[in-house]
């Protein structure tokens, strides 16, 4: 059913879950992006999503319920989408032991659907690519700048922005930030086709996860559904290389990333060997190098995408961002 529904336009695959089961979410986030992102075609997983009043969800959605037996919290909710005509899976889980059969399920659903969508779930086109681009620059003594590495466009509440040549259509130096990423989520929103489905927006976060930061990336991400009623995702750094990278660079190029950078507060040395005497990069310099990587990737697959400089402050920079586009 999931490959059908996805070559039907059905391929925001959204997962409602239990509080129990919300981690879930985020294997199946990585199973079916790994499985199904190649050649053209992918099913875009959804987990962490705010569950909204049926509006703000367009008809490119799938929705699967995991629910605990015995927590009715969402049904309500539930109901309503399939009330609006959405189409709803759900999946009883009555004890977390039973968590076993739900892997294999999925499993067997991801090979079904990559067999229909007709592609090889266990192969992994741009893992290796960008493990390598990533090891050659980390060996670089100096990173040669490229045309389409991230130009700085905009500027406003200590937050910086930097587009690529083809991040939105209107010339970045006549617009202010809050424009420019304005913008870039109209033009999302805009893009609807009825066999690819609709747009995605996805926010890549090069950060230090904290609770905070959690916190405001969902507040953004939330306010951008409201606003484009498109499916959206948060991405941290190295993790995205084993989950949804792949997806992102190989689909039906529907994605727009805004990627979120930051100075480092706090950073260590990375040894070079066992017991070393000697280190030549640091954590923080690695995740320059993962980011500018992921951007140069993403802009040579022609996918749309902007990044966000959030200075010293990452939380206040993302809270600040959150209220200008709220303006």
């Amino acid at each position: 059913m999931l490959g059908a529904l996805a070559l039907a336009g059905r391929n925001k695959l959204t997962f409602i879950a239990s509080a129990a089961l919300g981690d879930l979410g985020i294997w199946l986030e990585q199973l079916i992006a790994s499985s199904t992102g190649k050649n053209g075609v992918g099913i875009f997983p959804v987990e962490g999503e705010a569950l909204l009043k049926p509006r703000y969800y367009r008809q490119d959605r799938l929705f699967v319920y995991l629910r605990m037996v015995g927590d009715s919290a969402l049904d309500t909710a539930v109901a309503q989408l399939r009330e609006a005509g959405h189409i709803v899976l759900q999946s009883d889980i009555t004890f977390l032991s039973d968590l076993g059969a739900e892997f294999f399920r999925w499993q067997m659903a991801a090979s079904v659907a990559s067999y229909l969508l007709g592609v090889n779930p266990c192969e992994f086109p741009n893992l290796y690519a960008t493990k390598a681009a990533v090891l050659a620059l980390t060996g670089a003594a100096q990173t040669e700048r490229e045309a389409t590495d991230p130009h700085q466009s905009a500027e406003a509440e200590g937050i910086t922005l930097f587009t690529a040549p083809n991040s939105i259509s209107s010339p970045a130096a006549q617009l202010t930030l809050a424009e420019i990423v304005q913008a870039f989520l109209n033009a999302a929103g805009e893009q609807e086709n009825s066999q690819t489905g609709n747009a995605y927006v996805v926010l890549l976060a090069f950060l230090a996860p904290t609770p905070e930061i959690d916190d405001e990336l969902y507040r953004l991400r939330t306010q951008i559904q409201r606003r484009t009623q498109l499916a959206t995702s948060i991405d941290y750094g190295p993790h995205l290389l084993h989950s949804t990278a792949g997806l992102h660079l190989e689909d039906s190029g529907k994605g727009y990333f805004i990627q979120f950078v930051a100075n480092s507060v706090v950073d260590e040395a990375i040894p070079d060997a066992i017991n070393p005497t000697h280190s030549s990069l640091t954590f923080d310099q690695l995740t320059q190098i993962e980011a500018l990587v992921n951007w140069r990737l993403l802009v040579n697959h022609q996918r749309h995408v902007i990044r966000i400089h959030l200075g010293d402050d990452p939380v206040t920079g993302l809270a600040a961002l959150t209220s200008l586009l709220h303006e």
